[in-house]
């Protein structure tokens, strides 16, 4: 009989109930002598971990079962080996998933229930009550626990980058400069992906590559690209931290399912015929940060490796200079769309 211990897991629960039902012993998985330990297959460890089962895809791009449920979940304890991991998860998921899947790397479907209620949020915010106001209290709750928990700053000195496409006119080969590549004014500011029409904010990316991608340019085209510097501290919320850390298994699992949906949806392009209604569940994230008094949100980029900030306001940022670029070559590589299924990240 194979039996774990303890210190096999990083997940509360599962250690006081270890203690409290296990018999001294020693550990099959992570070899501590004389702790208390339990049979891999007791029925607990089933109970409380049904939600996973039949989450796993094999996907080549993907990443290790065990950095999973290490790094994003906090159900195994750090101390572990790779291959221990590996053994102790085959054996608690052993009904539903296989060797193959532990010796490569997998995508994971999200949650499916939060998943179903942000779409039926993004739903009725488009086509039924426009401002919020039919939002279902616990996704209200979790999107605000997401925010409030993915604090971080983006430090004074700080430089980043934002790029519009063209140069000044009759300049001969001058970028635009200063406010001409900063926020536009209220009355021309456009609807994006965070900000709603008439309420301009800043979109920024951590280097010049990123930022050319963003403002999607053809061959030969020539952008403007700024480099601005950070005044002061700027309080932002990160939709790229997707660990949650110290919740149930079930939450931590919801929170990692809505974060990472939520990031996809403010990185992806929209079509330009629909990008008005695409934009408006994203353009509540941004407003539902701003009432909780965050400055800025930081997000993916789906073009570059960069990452990309929306700032609400630039009052805390300066321009520092612009150089003038030209688009040599666009590198567009494809595949065949795999309809298998939804919802899932690798």
């Amino acid at each position: 009989m194979k039996v774990c211990c303890e210190k096999c897991f990083n997940y509360e629960p599962f250690i006081t109930y270890i203690k409290k039902e296990g018999i001294m012993g020693n550990c099959s998985f992570c070899k501590s002598e004389k702790v208390f330990t339990i049979d891999v297959q007791d029925g607990f460890f089933d109970s409380k971990l049904f939600i996973f089962a039949h989450k796993f895809l094999p996907h080549d791009a993907g990443f290790e079962l065990e950095r999973f449920f290490t790094k994003q979940i906090d159900l195994l304890s750090n101390s572990l080996s790779p291959i221990s991991a590996k053994e102790l998860l085959f054996y608690l998921f052993r009904k539903s998933i296989g060797k193959d899947l532990l010796e490569g790397t997998f995508s994971v479907r999200f949650e499916d229930s939060i998943i179903r209620t942000w779409d039926n949020f993004k739903e009725d915010i488009k086509h039924g009550n426009r401002f919020g106001f039919g939002i279902v209290s616990e996704l209200k709750e979790l999107l605000t626990e997401i925010i409030k928990k993915n604090e971080m700053y983006l430090e004074a000195d700080k430089l980043l980058y934002r790029a519009r496409l063209g140069k000044l006119e009759n300049s001969h080969g001058l970028p635009y400069e200063d406010d001409q590549i900063m926020s536009p004014p209220k009355y021309l500011a456009s609807e994006g992906r965070i900000n709603p029409k008439g309420i301009p904010y800043l979109y920024l990316t951590t280097n010049e590559k990123t930022a050319i991608a963003e403002v999607r340019p053809y061959k030969g085209k020539e952008i403007s690209v700024a480099t601005v510097k950070i005044k002061k501290d700027i309080r932002i919320s990160s939709f790229n931290n997707t660990t949650f850390h110290g919740e149930t298994l079930f939450k931590q699992f919801q929170l990692y399912s809505l974060t990472n949906t939520i990031n996809m949806e403010l990185s992806k392009p929209a079509d330009e015929d629909t990008k008005y209604f695409n934009y408006i569940p994203t353009q509540y994230i941004g407003e539902l940060a701003k009432y909780l008094d965050f400055e800025g949100i930081e997000y993916r980029s789906a073009l570059e490796e960069g990452k990309n900030y929306c700032l609400f306001n630039q009052d805390k940022v300066s321009w520092t200079n612009s150089i003038l670029y030209r688009v040599k070559q666009l590198n567009i590589i494809s595949e065949p769309i795999d309809m298998s299924g939804t919802n899932w990240r690798r």
